[in-house]
């Protein structure tokens, strides 16, 4: 056997995600698309205040429904 796969030309493009991206990411859907994306999980997790935290959960609830438990 030797040990190559479809997805070995790939290798060097697989690395770990890269938090600064995703922050540059979501800023600039907001910026140029008006897309706000909030991560509940890293976003909420500052601190803001509860009541600010709890509108973003509406407000993805209502535009996508609940969210599954992990």
């Amino acid at each position: 056997m030797s040990g190559r796969t479809s997805l070995t030309r790939f290798a060097g493009q697989m690395r770990e995600p890269d938090p600064d991206g995703a922050y540059r990411a979501k800023k600039e859907a907001w910026q140029r698309h008006g897309i706000l994306m909030v991560d509940p999980v890293n976003d909420l997790n500052w601190d803001g205040t509860y009541e600010l935290k709890e509108t973003l959960k509406a407000l993805g609830n209502r535009l996508y429904g609940k969210r599954k438990s992990r």
